[in-house]
């Protein structure tokens, strides 16, 4: 099936079963990568008034959104010890774009490992954000 062939959701880990929390949506998100994340978990995303311990945590952030380093912190106060961050920005060249120097400087700060950024769609870029130690994806 094309579609699940093109998912962008298939290259971020996330497994059926998976607590997937989503911070920071915005009618400007990634549509098309929320609904195949859906359709791997089985479920919807849960949103920021969740209270349980997501195992990935999608974080949408875009500059003027606010502090990086504050939402990134923001975000591991409930995630799992072995859960992750996909930081969501809009790629090179978009409304918004986060310089990757800021990421690392918010992953540095919060105590996270930065990994390399991979395309989650037409307009976004995906990186994630670990605690160290934690295994590749």
């Amino acid at each position: 099936m094309a579609q699940q062939r093109t998912n962008p959701a298939a290259e971020l880990g996330i497994e059926p079963g998976h607590v997937v929390q989503e911070l920071g949506y915005r009618d400007d998100s990634g549509q098309e990568l929320r609904d195949g994340i859906e359709s791997i978990i089985g479920g919807k995303l849960l949103d920021e008034e969740f209270r349980g311990v997501p195992d990935i945590i999608l974080l949408w952030h875009q500059t003027g959104n606010g502090d990086l380093t504050t939402a990134v912190l923001f975000a591991t106060g409930s995630l799992a010890d072995d859960g992750r961050i996909w930081l969501l920005t809009p790629k090179a060249g978009q409304a918004g774009y986060v310089d990757p120097v800021d990421i690392d400087d918010a992953a540095r700060t919060t105590g996270l490992t930065r990994r390399d950024s991979i395309p989650v769609g037409k307009d976004w870029t995906g990186t994630p954000l670990a605690f160290p130690g934690d295994g590749e994806q």
